[in-house]
């Protein structure tokens, strides 16, 4: 997973989500392309690229797809954004600082379910 920066036609700066095959995450462009049309700055759309990142690259290491978790899944989301070492299959034997404080993790997880929200409105999710 990767995060392209690309320029439109009129000289905007525009961020998408790239798979590991190169491929755009599609339901990740369309929320993008919604905030954008919804008038989200160019920063924030860059911030929503990378938390996204984060989301969809937690899905990879535990093999489910973004239409398959739940609360629990969620909670164990908020636990990776903590763990320094970003794998679900490495547990520190000696406890470090998180990698991330309360408030970036709380942010994190705001995208990722302003992004929920985004499919239940406007997708078959």
């Amino acid at each position: 997973m990767r995060v392209t920066t690309l320029l439109t036609k009129d000289g905007k700066t525009r961020y998408m989500l790239l798979d590991h095959n190169n491929e755009p995450v599609q339901p990740v462009l369309h929320y993008l392309k919604f905030k954008d049309n919804s008038g989200a700055s160019r920063n924030t759309l860059r911030s929503f690229s990378y938390h996204l990142k984060l989301f969809f690259e937690f899905l990879e290491q535990i093999n489910k797809d973004y239409r398959d978790i739940g609360i629990d899944e969620m909670a164990d989301f908020m636990r990776w954004l903590q763990n320094p070492h970003q794998d679900v299959k490495v547990s520190p034997i000696f406890p470090k600082q998180p990698i991330r404080k309360a408030k970036t993790v709380n942010i994190i997880i705001n995208t990722v379910l302003g992004f929920y929200d985004y499919l239940m409105r406007h997708e078959d999710y």
